[in-house]
């Protein structure tokens, strides 16, 4: 085999630490058979050939010494060293897998309890979608059910159908639903509402519509009912929505899985009509209705309804039950005791509750061999699972209600009746954070600069650098891997003198005042990020690659025609390379050095989508995920759509701020700052086409008013509408930066400035962008446009500086291109001559004429309908701006590109 192929398997199995011993086992399983070594693990040992031996024999025998030899050593070169000791030596593969699992059969025990624990209380999280939310339960049942732990098909419906929130309360009732939804059309069928019989208008017929519906009658509480051998189907709802001639008298019948099953009767041209969205439209209702009171404290209102009776007595003779929801808990508290015959009051909370706890019990009765008269056995365990589940409404489980309130503090639980219970569930809590390394994070005391540290440092690349290297990823087609970093920041040296409190219950005996100094930075200490940077530079450095002293959390190394790129983001890395051996060799070298998660391909990174479509040579950097986040945070996940972001004549100005109390105690209720933040970052990463408007905003954060939250609202709706757009690079004939410069005039109503912006493209696509207010009142509109040019140069200059240090575009080396719309502003920037007008103009902006003449850019004039840069300046028609928006490079697919 390969020594690659072998390496790469390798790399793949995770090491043996005691908890992932399953994971490690199946990883084991499927190198091993990938690699066709698995042959010791399925036969027993052979008997060692003789002399007499036949070649079969010999061969089975030195196919099952190899397989156990590779094996061995496989197994033993992914197991950490701690605990290989701990395991019995053998020189038998079989045997040795054997010993390993004997060792960790209470963590099987323990890993069941945990995972029955978390698939009772699991919540639908909203940030991933419905069915993965499912797959994952339905996983943690399987894993269970490997463990001889089976939860049956019903009890996971229903686990799976609490756990979703409010907004599906409509998949909820479709399990109420019946299983079969007819409809017949004709003029010999009878309408099911009164009065909707055929009718005659004008000569023309109209047939009817008629919808029949399968439904059982509702069993009341003197009906038997047969909980073992009842049919327990869940049907879907159906949408409907078709027009197309129905032959008169047809039956069509509506199934789970959305088949017509048409009956023909007689011929009769009819147009049907059906569509679940207007039959919910024609049910609203223009005032909103209040939820339900609900109580305040225990037992201050009690719901109580008896079912039965039941044909089957229980194992102690009873045919009733009644159950009683306090409604401070009512979601789930529950106490079911057994009682005389009776007729239950008619209540809604009980009736609905005993409803749940007969399905359930179906579900156990029908999924067991048990005879039917221990149903009542079986809704005593129903009960206890129910009175132990938290919900969406009351976030502690009934039972928690019922009993004292959880400490808060050291003293409160070493003082509590349970101090022994709490003592030994912090000393698991303990030895749980040194069994998975978890982070240590430091309590909170103040530090002083110049004593505690001295220097702080983020590593954090830039947006623009991380765009960049997308846009060689595409034109070069190279790789693009993702790396996390566990546990980064421990990974730190401190330099300086750290002390830290034991913990408070923990001191060691006779040593209580002493305290412990930290040789390793832990989170929270202000300088561990920057201390795990210069560790992280260190290693690397070793490794033959090269610091960009422009972005210096970019990484680059080249060897011959190879070439790897790193990208740090914080504890984030990609990895763009274009030699499939350089893949191994780094992540080898990482992995060696720090604790490292292979996330594979990269997709997904700092809230930024990455998508390809390599054929083509084609990336796409979308935010769709983060702004449906940023859109259901401020509940305007359902709100209209608008391609209207800001248009000519809307007004920013102070006259808009809060004028009185009345409007600031408004306000105060609005998240205004933090909706702004929100879209700000979207504007950073990936959307050029909204940072007009975002720093707008972001100019009356200390004091808005409700006529900037109806522009921020006004933002969130274009967002709404082009929530799937992205920005899309492509691999070109010519790989050359080129810049636009612009600025509006006078444009702040309140001070009078400017407005500036820039825009860099690269390889079809945006890769440098920014709008913001310029720092002097420009006397002109030549003025205004010239000061843009200089900010644009600034910026101009840090890319070449960046991009030259890369050594892949070579034509950088060249002046670099801004367009400029204004010509005067343009004939100032290339000749020395200082007029009347430009007498007042402050020196540094004169450093654009200077990098005219030494060749590093080239101010050029272009025509104002071609101006990239404009939207960054100022409110365009909504046509206009869509117009720019394309040719910014944002589009919605990468599909619609030629």
């Amino acid at each position: 085999m390969n020594p690659t192929a072998i390496t790469g398997y390798l790399f793949g199995i995770e090491q043996l630490s005691g908890a992932n011993f399953k994971k490690w086992k199946e990883q084991i399983g499927i190198v091993l058979g990938c690699m066709d070594l698995d042959y010791a693990l399925r036969e027993p040992t052979p008997t060692k050939p003789t002399s007499e031996s036949t070649n079969e024999q010999k061969a089975l025998y030195e196919k099952w010494e190899h397989s156990n030899r590779m094996s061995l050593m496989i197994m033993k070169g992914s197991i950490t060293p701690k605990i290989r000791g701990a395991i019995p030596n053998s020189d038998n593969a079989m045997s040795y897998i054997k010993s390993i699992e004997e060792q960790f059969l209470g963590t099987f025990k323990s890993l069941a309890s945990t995972l029955m624990i978390k698939i009772i209380t699991m919540k639908y999280d909203g940030h991933s979608g419905v069915r993965e939310h499912i797959m994952k339960m339905s996983d943690m049942a399987s894993q269970l059910k490997g463990m001889d732990m089976t939860i049956s098909e019903g009890f996971l419906v229903h686990f799976i159908m609490t756990s979703l929130p409010s907004q599906f309360e409509e998949e909820r009732l479709k399990v109420e639903k019946p299983d079969m939804a007819h409809l017949t059309i004709g003029p010999n069928k009878k309408s099911l509402k009164k009065g909707k019989g055929n009718k005659k208008k004008q000569g023309k017929t109209t047939s009817k519509v008629a919808i029949q519906r399968q439904i059982k009658p509702r069993r009341n509480h003197e009906e038997e009912d047969h909980l073992k051998e009842k049919s327990f189907s869940r049907p879907k709802l159906f949408k409907i929505s078709f027009r197309g001639p129905v032959e008169g008298g047809q039956k069509v019948s509506l199934s789970p899985n959305g088949l017509l099953f048409p009956v023909k009767v007689e011929p009769q041209p009819v147009e049907v009509r059906l569509s679940c969205v207007e039959s919910i439209k024609g049910k609203y209702t223009k005032v909103k209705k209040k939820g339900a009171s609900r109580a305040t404290e225990l037992l201050e209102c009690i719901h109580s309804d008896i079912w039965g009776p039941y044909s089957i007595p229980t194992i102690n003779g009873h045919k009733y039950f009644i159950s009683f929801i306090d409604d401070f808990s009512r979601e789930h508290g529950i106490i079911a005791n057994y009682t005389m015959p009776g007729t239950p009051e008619q209540n809604r909370v009980a009736e609905r509750r005993n409803h749940i706890l007969i399905d359930m019990v179906r579900s156990m009765m029908s999924n067991s061999t048990l005879p039917e008269f221990l149903w009542g056995e079986a809704l005593k365990i129903v009960v206890h699972i129910l009175n132990r589940v938290p919900s969406k409404v009351v976030p502690k489980t009934p039972y928690e209600l019922w009993v004292e309130i959880d400490p808060t503090s050291y003293d409160q639980a070493i003082n509590s009746e349970n101090s022994t219970l709490w003592l030994y569930a912090m000393e698991e809590e303990l030895k749980s954070m040194k069994d998975n390394e978890a982070r240590l994070v430091a309590k909170g005391y103040t530090q002083k600069e110049g004593i505690d540290y001295k220097e702080t440092f983020s590593p954090v690349s830039k947006k623009d650098s991380l765009r960049i290297v997308m846009v060689l990823v595409a034109h070069f087609d190279l790789e693009l891997h993702q790396m996390d970093v566990k546990i980064a920041f421990l990974n730190g040296d401190l330099h300086e003198e750290v002390y830290m409190d034991q913990p408070e219950g923990f001191q060691d005996k006779g040593k209580a005042p002493m305290v412990c100094k930290l040789k390793k930075s832990i989170y929270g200490l202000k300088q561990a990020s920057r201390q795990w940077y210069l560790k992280f530079h260190e290693i690397l450095i070793t490794f033959g690659f090269k610091e960009n002293l422009v972005d210096q959390c970019i990484y680059l190394k080249i060897n011959g025609s190879k070439i790897c790129i790193i990208v740090l983001y914080v504890d984030d890395m990609l990895l763009a390379r274009n030699n499939m051996g350089m893949i191994l060799e780094t992540k080898q070298f990482l992995s060696k050095n720090f604790d490292m998660k292979d996330l594979g391909e990269a997709s997904y990174v700092i809230g930024i989508e990455i998508h390809r479509d390599r054929p083509r040579g084609l990336l796409g950097l979308s935010q769709k995920n983060y702004i449906e986040k940023v859109l259901k945070r401020f509940n305007m996940q359902n709100c209209s759509s608008s391609v209207a972001l800001v248009v000519k004549g809307d007004i920013f100005c102070e006259l808009q701020c809060l004028k009185n109390d009345l409007e600031k105690k408004q306000m105060d209720k609005i998240p205004y700052a933090s909706a702004v933040g929100s879209i700000m970052y979207a504007q950073v990463c990936t959307r050029p086409d909204i940072a007009y408007v975002v720093g707008m905003l972001g100019r009356y954060q200390s004091n808005p008013g409700i006529d900037n939250w109806k522009a921020v609202k006004k933002v969130l709706r274009y967002l709404q509408e082009t929530k799937d757009y992205m920005l899309s690079y492509r691999r070109t004939d010519n790989l050359e930066i080129i810049g636009y410069s612009d600025s509006d005039y006078a444009g702040c109503k309140d001070t009078r400035k400017s407005t500036s912006g820039y825009m860099f493209m690269l390889s079809n696509g945006p890769i440098s962008w920014k709008s913001h207010k310029q720092s002097l009142i420009a006397s002109s509109t030549m003025e205004a446009k010239y000061v843009a040019c200089y900010e644009a140069t600034c910026h101009a200059i840090w890319l070449r500086n960046f991009v030259s240090r890369l050594h892949v575009i070579d034509s950088i080396m060249r002046p670099l291109r801004i367009y400029c719309d204004n010509s005067a502003a343009v004939r100032f920037s290339k000749n020395n001559k200082t007029t009347r007008g430009s007498k007042h103009i402050d020196i540094k902006y004169l450093v654009v004429k200077e990098k005219v003449q030494n060749g590093v850019v080239s101010i050029e004039h272009i025509k104002n309908t071609l101006m990239l840069a404009d939207p960054l300046t100022k409110g365009l028609p909504p046509k206009l701006f869509m117009d720019y928006v394309t040719r910014m490079g944002l589009v919605a697919s990468l599909s619609i590109l030629d």
